[in-house]
């Protein structure tokens, strides 16, 4: 008499039986097939969720490079040509006799190496002018108060405001027309190095000094205003020369 067998199947996890075999073939198949289509649905399941990341994050990487790149330009630009703006900024207030902003673009007390500063500042003393020496003297902002219409006078800064500082930027050098009054003669030549990263103001001056009735000397006499350009783009006056 033949004796048939059932074989009970149940799946990892089933507190139950989920089927029944006759066969040891089948069971055999069963759980095969079983195992085949429970590691196809977890490779496939974990290849979707690999693509929705992927797809998720690459939109916000693109953007990433693309604001980084856009941020890293407009702060190239601006850190390039600050230095223009730093420049009008100066004009301005000298321009408008603007003491406390002109005292942004010196650092004191103020070290001018020759004391030409003071030389300015007591040009209409001569007693005083032939006491100054090597020694330096510091230059204080109680000073910068009381001279700065010596140190920046109305001549120069109507030269000043001829000045096409775009022109400066892109070319190196700018200079104002020759502007004059009854006797003088003045004019400003402007100049800015890449490579030192500095700006020099030559401001030129013709007087003409009367030696008989009837003959006059020209005294020609440059005033030249040296500045640094700092990383940040700030200017800051340096050195003040005489020269004539």
């Amino acid at each position: 008499m033949a004796i048939n067998r059932c074989y009970y199947i149940t799946l990892t996890g089933a507190k139950t039986p989920v089927f029944l075999c006759h066969t040891m073939e089948c069971c055999v198949l069963f759980y095969l097939n079983t195992l085949l289509m429970t590691k196809l649905r977890q490779i496939f399941s974990l290849a979707a969720l690999t693509f929705c990341l992927t797809t998720s994050a690459q939109p916000n990487s693109t953007n990433l490079k693309i604001d980084s790149t856009k941020e890293f330009l407009q702060f190239k630009q601006k850190d390039t040509a600050y230095w223009v703006d730093n420049f009008r900024q100066f004009r301005d207030a000298l321009y408008k006799n603007d003491k406390s902003k002109a005292k942004e673009f010196l650092d004191f007390p103020f070290r001018n190496e020759g004391n030409e500063i003071w030389y300015l500042a007591y040009s209409d003393n001569e007693k005083v002018t032939n006491k100054l020496n090597q020694t330096l003297k510091p230059f204080t902002e109680i000073d910068f108060d009381k001279y700065f219409g010596k140190i920046f006078t109305i001549q120069l800064v109507k030269c000043f405001l001829k000045i096409k500082v775009d022109d400066l930027y892109k070319n190196g050098k700018s200079q104002s027309p020759e502007i004059k009054d009854s006797l003088n003669t003045y004019k400003l030549y402007t100049t800015y190095d890449k490579v030192s990263k500095t700006i020099e103001l030559n401001f030129a001056t013709n007087t003409p000094y009367k030696i008989s009735d009837t003959e006059y000397e020209a005294g020609e006499a440059n005033f030249i205003y040296q500045f640094v350009v700092l990383k940040n783009g700030h200017i800051k006056l340096k050195r003040i020369l005489i020269a004539g």
